[in-house]
């Protein structure tokens, strides 16, 4: 379905070719790129209406929608936020020159894939504010983190 990461629709999409993609769903958003809003709207269109949750945060819409509108190549597609939330992870980079080692990482996070310069972890195994409270209780230092998105 995704040959990357989920990508939020393009900001000049037209919301009535939305209609046939949501059925008969219920607590749909929609994951609009730079829209700079966060709306709940009525779509009509041929005879047709559905409420719609519009934003960007693509995190505040998989917290209150069952299913989500994104992008796949040119078109959209409808997923399920939990298809999502599964796909998501804290990737942390620690603090250079002093990256711990592979064999401590893994003794404080055991679910956690290393990378050369930190590691990643899925949402679904520890919150990311846990993990970054684990690296400072552990003086592991971040020198940056974000979400990812792993197929």
């Amino acid at each position: 379905m995704f040959a990357g990461p989920p990508l939020p629709l393009s900001p000049d999409f037209p919301l009535r070719r939305l209609l046939p993609l949501i059925h008969d769903r219920q607590q749909v958003g929609a994951w609009v790129g730079h829209s700079g809003v966060r709306h709940r709207l009525t779509i009509s269109a041929d005879g047709r209406c559905a409420a719609v949750m519009i934003g960007e945060d693509l995190g505040e819409l998989l917290g209150c929608c069952s299913h989500l509108v994104l992008r796949s190549g040119a078109g959209a597609v409808v997923v399920a936020a939990e298809g999502v939330i599964r796909w998501r992870a804290l990737q942390v980079v620690t603090g250079l020159p002093h990256l711990p080692s592979v064999e401590r990482l893994r003794q404080i996070f055991p679910e956690a894939e290393v990378e050369a310069t930190g590691f990643k972890i899925s949402t679904q195994c520890s919150s990311p504010e846990e993990v970054l409270a684990n690296c400072i209780e552990h003086g592991v230092q971040v020198r940056e983190s974000r979400i990812v998105y792993r197929m």
